[in-house]
């Protein structure tokens, strides 16, 4: 069997098995030669199948050997199939991605700026304006001859928007100064004054604003030459435990100075009697003080004094302490005698105020009523209501009391007259 190698590899295995043959050679020496031709056509290169076809080798011949004398035959040629090109197969097409529905996007409007606010500025005098170095009485402000003073924004002038103060910085703020009479006070422009000496004068303050506009502000300034310091007020009541800063320098300052004190003042405690147990205990550079007493009563002066000299002097009261007691009676009850005349069977209301060591109405007006003379012709409250009982039979004399409950011992007497 041969395989399909083409037509010129089949003849040339053919040609090898006749010449093997035995005495083929000479048989084929002697006959005639008959020439064959063989047409040889190229054949297309072999395809990929082509080659995948097994080779077989040629089997050993069983059959008899041909008549050498009987042409060979020639083996008829297989003609060469075309290649045939398989058709391409057709991609299919991708099929497209499903669309995503779009909500149609609907454009959005930036809401409109609110209109901003109107502001409106104002200026005025900050609080503590002026504090610490000067005597600032209200409107009027009072120093020393020589004294000096800077005049600041923020400190002591401040500036309002819309009736508040601004939670930031404003921008486009600016002072200028003036003096109405140069001869007493000076000025800068930085806003420096000065006490050239003794007399009175007036501070002008322009302040020029962010919207353009300008404010004034105007101070009374009255160059003395007083005692440099002084308490104001000059006592106080406290309770136990409590503090107090006498300093200068303090939020709600008791002690005022003139503006060449502004340090250098000394303090000093003295008992006024101390029977209670109490204690008080002052820092002597600072002013600050600290009390504690078992008993209310006791009172304290505390002296404060300049290296010039100068002093002022407190007065501390330890406890709601009350220092007198002032009975009032209706002036309608008054007789023409200046008698308080109380008819049997009717009522009269007294009234009573208990004052502290301050000289101040007490804080706690705990009062006690009684009738301390004539007891079994009139009787009264606590309210202070006083009643004539029974019939006296002809004019009695009482005495009604008002007595502080604080153990302080602080009293008031009243003498009426009850007629029948």
């Amino acid at each position: 069997m041969i395989a399909k190698k083409g037509p010129m590899r089949a003849a040339g295995l053919l040609l090898g098995l006749m010449m093997a043959l035995p005495g083929f050679g000479c048989a084929f020496a002697d006959a005639e030669v008959v020439p064959v031709f063989v047409e040889v056509k190229e054949l297309p290169a072999e395809t990929e199948h082509e080659r995948a076809i097994e080779e077989v080798e040629p089997a050993e011949p069983t059959e008899a050997p041909a008549d050498p004398t009987e042409a060979p035959t020639e083996e008829p040629t297989e003609e060469p199939q075309p290649e045939t090109t398989p058709e391409p197969t057709a991609t299919p097409a991708p099929k497209p991605a499903t669309e995503l529905a779009v909500a149609p996007v609907t454009p959005v409007t930036p809401p409109k700026p609110e209109p901003e606010e109107a502001k409106e500025y104002s200026v005025t005098w900050a609080p503590g304006a002026f504090a610490n170095q000067t005597v600032n009485f209200q409107d009027e402000l009072v120093m020393g001859q020589g004294a000096a003073y800077t005049v600041e924004l923020n400190k002591d002038i401040q500036v309002l928007v819309n009736g508040q103060k601004p939670k930031s910085r404003l921008k486009g703020v600016s002072l200028s100064f003036a003096s109405s009479n140069a001869k007493y006070l000076t000025v800068s422009g930085s806003g420096k004054i000065k006490c050239a000496r003794f007399g009175a004068a007036q501070l002008f303050v322009t302040v020029q604003l962010p919207d353009g506009g300008q404010k004034q502000l105007r101070k009374n300034v009255k160059i003395v030459d007083e005692p440099k310091i002084r308490f104001a007020p000059d006592s106080a009541v406290l309770e136990d435990g409590a503090k107090l800063d006498l300093s200068q320098f303090a939020k709600s300052p008791i002690l005022i100075a003139s503006p060449n004190v502004n340090a250098g003042i000394s303090y000093t405690v003295t008992s006024l009697g101390s029977a209670n147990g109490s204690k008080v205990s002052l820092d002597k550079k600072s002013g600050s003080l600290r009390v504690r007493y078992d008993r209310p009563g006791d009172a304290y002066l505390i002296t404060a004094r300049t290296y010039g000299g100068d002093k002022a002097m407190f007065t501390v009261y330890l406890g709601q302490r009350t220092q007198r007691i002032e009975i009032t009676v209706a002036q309608s009850a008054v007789g023409a005698d200046g008698r308080v005349a109380l008819q049997a069977g009717r009522s009269l209301a007294l009234k009573a105020v208990a004052y502290d060591m301050t000289g101040d109405m007490a804080a706690r007006q705990d009062i006690t009523w009684a009738v301390i003379g004539g007891g079994q012709y009139a009787s009264i409250d606590n309210s202070g209501l006083l009643t004539a009982v029974g019939d006296p039979g002809q004019e009695r004399g009482i005495i009604v009391a008002a007595m502080a409950s604080d153990g302080s011992g602080a009293s008031s007497q009243v003498s009426l007259t009850v007629v029948p």
